[in-house]
């Protein structure tokens, strides 16, 4: 017993409270309890209401039944709700026996490692009991799911049956929740009449689909992947007016020619361009490239009142177009068009972009346009170059982020860019917003990248020079930005990768090419010649330089391009071809690359010209050395063909094989 005191009327009484053995049987060891923190329900053990309310039959000689949440009367067993809620499904969709058919025999055709051999009967199954009847089930979540797998893994045949009798059905397809998948597994896998089929099938009924949220997805995917020029001319037509529509011919195809050829249509159709774009824009619907096709051929025909009425409308919504074609080039034509004030607007909505848009394919020309045409260089390098320098090295091994670069060192230049981006940079030329010289910009943008493009030469100039694309940016780098301490540093860290380590950058495959390029650029040039000037004191300073760039085919190439560097002095080059004359034997194996350079080498240390057959010589030598490059690479790739199929076969050795092959 424990004594328990409770005050009453301000004395203090004792009273006991005693276990009785009836109460101590309840809490024993046979009693399951539920764990302290667990939570019970009326229907497990453990809780206080569990078994004193047995169900009850309410139906009299019936099963045991129990009442719902929403107080529907079920059957107590779980078998018997099950086979309540089958003849409930039976009675509200009568294509249930069917689905449930195709669920059985899609589970087992969906697997991915099944054999087509395996499939294709179940597939044919699954045609042939839901022929007739496609268009009852495409709109229900698990039967869309069905139709795409046997549209994905049939045979042509079947693909046209169910083609035919989804045909009539595409537009209600393209707006159902589930069965809005079937539409781009028709385009993928369908052919080329089924394709123009449903493109078709959108005309006219264009401007609400693009407006509906599932809809658009699917037209978008339409007019990007699938559609020929003559279809997205039609898709588009819509938004132009009924006129566009009545007077265009065969020989018109774009807006400006129908609007140069009928003048007076000009402010009807820029009127219901107005009117149908405006609620695009309110919804958000701004990066469908429909869209940005419309509003790019409403800039190039409208006046210069509503096109400043759209680029307020749209200036910070740039960001959001410049990843398509028609977006980048928009975006390019509201550049062209805008003061000052609204650049800066522009500019600062680019700022949190700038990386995302350097990487991309069309975006980059918006950032080269950004900097061909904002006169404030300050504001420029707080917005856009700023953004860049932050990830150079991410930028340089990206083939688009690096051609951003190649542009901050050497503009538009025909050796980097496709003369497509080149023609629409020229577009930017003359326009009445850009007051400075472009010489002067393009100077003030390499001024405030310089420090950052050399710290990036400086701290990865090993890893840069190996690789093809990147060493060609590293050797404008050096050529452009050939002034301050930040120049030396990179300077130097290139000399010391290209003679040493483990992997010298003169006996790379890619490596020795850039050092030739470069060497080659300083003496066709005529310059100071830094590079050349620094690699021939490097080697003067070892002797043992010399002899492993000798050893080398690779790096005797790289030798005869120091010896024809005019750029350099007689002297320097005279010294060298000593050096290379002392270290070479007549006994050694004469290469392609040696040959070359012995003959450069006794004609500089004789005071002689140089061969006239050099050139000749040298391709004929670098011919060799490709093909000899491109045998090694054929090699490397058989062996690592071969041992792939070798871990294949061990894969598929069983244990028993292995022992034996172990043995053996």
């Amino acid at each position: 017993s424990t004594p328990t005191t409770m005050p009453k009327e301000g004395k203090r009484k004792t009273t006991t409270t005693r276990t009785t053995a009836a109460a101590t049987s309840k809490r024993g060891s046979d009693a399951k309890r539920p764990k302290k923190g667990a939570a019970t329900s009326k229907f497990t053990k453990g809780h206080k209401g569990y078994a004193k309310k047995p169900f009850k039959a309410t139906d009299g000689n019936g099963p045991k039944t129990i009442k719902s949440n929403s107080g529907k009367t079920m059957p107590a067993n779980h078998k018997e709700q099950r086979a309540l809620k089958e003849e409930r499904k039976k009675h509200t969709n009568p294509n249930y026996e069917l689905i449930k058919e195709l669920k059985t025999l899609w589970e087992k055709a969906r697997e991915k490692k099944i054999k087509t051999k395996e499939r294709m009967p179940l597939i044919q199954q699954m045609v042939d009991a839901a022929k007739g009847k496609m268009k009852d089930i495409i709109f229900q979540h698990d039967s869309a799911r069905i139709i795409q797998c046997m549209i994905r893994y049939c045979s042509v045949k079947m693909r046209n049956e169910i083609f035919e009798e989804l045909k009539d059905h595409i537009l209600d397809l393209c707006k159902s929740k589930y069965s809005r998948h079937i539409v781009p597994k028709l385009l993928q896998y369908g052919s080329r009449q089924q394709r123009d089929h449903i493109i078709t099938s959108f005309y006219g009924h264009v401007r609400k689909l693009i407006r509906q949220r599932i809809a658009n997805e699917i037209l978008s995917t339409a007019y990007v992947d699938y559609s020929t020029s003559k279809q997205r001319s039609a898709i588009v037509k819509e938004f132009y007016g009924p006129q566009f529509a009545v007077f265009q011919t065969d020989d018109v195809m774009t807006l400006e020619e129908f609007v140069d050829k009928h003048e007076d249509k000009r402010s009807y159709v820029v009127k219901h361009i107005q009117q149908t774009i405006k609620p695009l824009l309110e919804k958000g619907l701004i990066r469908h490239e429909i869209v940005h096709r419309v509003l790019l051929d409403f800039v190039r025909i409208a006046d210069e009142e509503s096109v400043n009425e759209l680029i307020e409308s749209t200036k910070e919504l740039l960001v959001e177009m410049v990843h398509t074609r028609d977006g980048s080039a928009f975006a390019l034509e509201v550049l062209k068009h805008t003061n000052t004030k609204t650049r800066k607007v522009i500019m600062r909505s680019f700022k949190p972009f700038v990386t995302k848009m350097c990487t991309d394919q069309y975006g980059m020309i918006a950032i080269m346009a950004a900097l061909e045409v904002v006169d404030d260089t300050v504001l420029l390098n707080k917005t856009i170059i700023q953004e860049m320098m932050g990830n150079l090295f991410d930028l340089a091994q990206d083939t688009n982020g690096r051609k951003t670069l190649l542009h901050i060192v050497r503009p538009r230049n025909t050796k980097y860019f496709y003369p497509q981006i080149i023609q629409k940079l020229k577009t930017l030329d003359g326009n009445k917003y850009s007051k400075k010289d472009s010489a002067v910009r393009q100077a003030e943008v390499l001024k405030h990248s310089r420090d950052h493009l050399l710290n990036l030469v400086s701290e990865h100039a090993h890893a840069l020079c190996c690789a093809g694309e990147e060493a060609l940016l590293v050797g404008e780098i050096l050529s452009a930005c050939a002034e301050g301490e930040g120049f030396d540093n990179a300077l130097s860290a290139v000399v010391t990768a290209s003679i040493d380590g483990d992997e010298p950058l003169f006996d790379h495959p890619s490596g020795h090419r850039m050092l030739k390029k470069i060497i080659e650029t300083e003496a066709e040039a005529a310059s100071t010649a830094a590079f050349t000037h620094a690699l021939i004191g490097a080697i003067e300073e070892e002797d043992s330089v010399v002899e492993r760039m000798v050893a080398t085919n690779r790096g005797c190439f790289v030798l005869v391009s120091v010896l024809e560097c005019t750029a350099v002095g007689k002297e320097r080059r005279v010294s060298v071809s000593k050096r290379v004359l002392e270290t070479v034997s007549d006994d050694d194996d004469v290469s392609a690359g040696k040959k070359l350079l012995l003959k450069i080498a006794t004609a500089l240390r004789d005071g002689k010209e140089l061969p006239k057959q050099v050139k000749n010589i040298k391709k004929q030598a670098q011919d060799k050395e490709e093909e000899v490059e491109e045998e090694e690479e054929e090699e490397e790739i058989k062996e690592e063909e071969e041992q792939e199929e070798e871990q294949q076969e061990k894969v598929v050795m069983t244990r028993a094989q292995r022992r034996r092959s172990a043995r053996k």
